[in-house]
């Protein structure tokens, strides 16, 4: 059953990955980014910018336009905040490095309470599918927010 949905997955994701080519570290040192709820039935796709510091953009699943910033603290870790034209926010903390595959992971919130993961970096769906410790709810929702990412390159 997981084999079957990991090949639907990937199978999805061909169309759409022309979109995320022209987000690169030589493109102002962008990073795409996906967040999904922790069932895995909302997500969010966005690309951070600069090294230290910098924009956040982003859609949601439904379609809201968010922006915000992201930030590294004095121990390293990252934050970030966003909000949406929706009305809806969240904020999250990165404080892990899959060094193999370079994707940062995080968790945070949404306005709502909703509770969310967060990987950043040019390698999420390797790192995803590739980790037994993701659950198929992740592993879908990463796999949905990548095939539908809806923002300009």
């Amino acid at each position: 059953m997981l084999r079957i949905s990991v090949l639907s997955v990937i199978a999805s994701l061909l169309p759409g990955l022309s979109a995320a080519e022209s987000c690169t570290l030589r493109n102002d040192y962008c990073v795409p980014f996906v967040g999904c709820t922790v069932d895995g039935g909302v997500y969010y796709t966005g690309r951070t910018y600069g090294k230290r510091s910098g924009p956040i953009i982003a859609k949601s699943w439904d379609g809201a336009e968010c922006t915000g910033r992201w930030w590294r603290t004095a121990i390293g870790t990252g934050k970030a905040e966003f909000t949406c034209s929706d009305g809806n926010k969240g904020r999250a903390t990165y404080n892990y490095v899959d060094s193999g595959s370079g994707t940062v992971l995080g968790r945070g919130r949404l306005a709502n309470g909703d509770r969310m993961r967060f990987w950043a970096g040019h390698k999420v769906l390797p790192y995803v599918l590739e980790n037994e410790d993701e659950r198929v709810e992740m592993i879908t929702c990463v796999g949905r927010a990548l095939a539908n990412e809806g923002f300009g390159s």
